[in-house]
């Protein structure tokens, strides 16, 4: 093999493995704040510091509660499915898994529309094709499917290093860290 394929896999190989531990960082970081019941839709007053939901500083907290249950419903992040809803609609799955599978995502996405495209639909191919595994492997019927085990098939979804879904859930983190690091103020700003 000549000498230059060599260092260009070498340095191929060094970039995956930078990439690898920057996911795992993000993953991370994205697990503590989660802990931490960070929200980045969560209400904030002038000083960028998080207020009770649904309420002003100066309010009394006589607010009408419907008011502030509305105010909640719209402010629920949305974003990217780890399990797409057309995934599970072709299960009959159980009201505890759709739920789990329903809060599994990635809360709302800043950068560009997440839209649907070729990449998408063959990502909930692959998905698809991965729960119907995770039902056989645990010898258990969709309609029989608990929380923990919805738990644990998002779990596999998120850390799948199948190209299928590991490439579209890779391409939305990396587009909302790229997002945000455009926002951030340059040296001398």
């Amino acid at each position: 093999m000549h000498p230059g394929g060599l260092r260009s896999r070498a340095l191929r190989m060094k970039w995956h493995v930078a990439a690898l531990r920057f996911e795992i960082a993000m993953l991370r970081h994205a697990r503590i704040l989660r802990k931490a019941g960070f929200r980045p839709d969560q209400a904030r007053d002038e000083q960028g510091r998080w207020v009770e939901e649904g309420r002003d500083e100066e309010s009394s907290g006589d607010q009408d509660i419907g008011d502030a249950l509305e105010l909640s419903a719209q402010r629920k992040p949305d974003g990217h499915h780890f399990v797409p809803r057309a995934v599970v609609s072709k299960f009959e799955l159980s009201d505890d898994a759709i739920s789990e599978f329903e809060n599994a995502k990635t809360g709302k996405l800043f950068a560009e529309k997440h839209g649907w495209s070729a990449q998408h639909r063959t990502y909930n191919e692959a998905v698809e094709q991965k729960l119907e595994q995770f039902l056989k492997s645990n010898m258990t019927r969709a309609e029989d499917t608990s929380a923990g085990q919805a738990r644990q098939f998002v779990d596999e979804i998120k850390w799948s290093r199948d190209p299928r879904i590991r490439g579209l859930n890779m391409k939305i983190s990396t587009r909302e860290i790229m997002h945000w690091i455009r926002r951030m103020p340059r040296a001398g700003d």
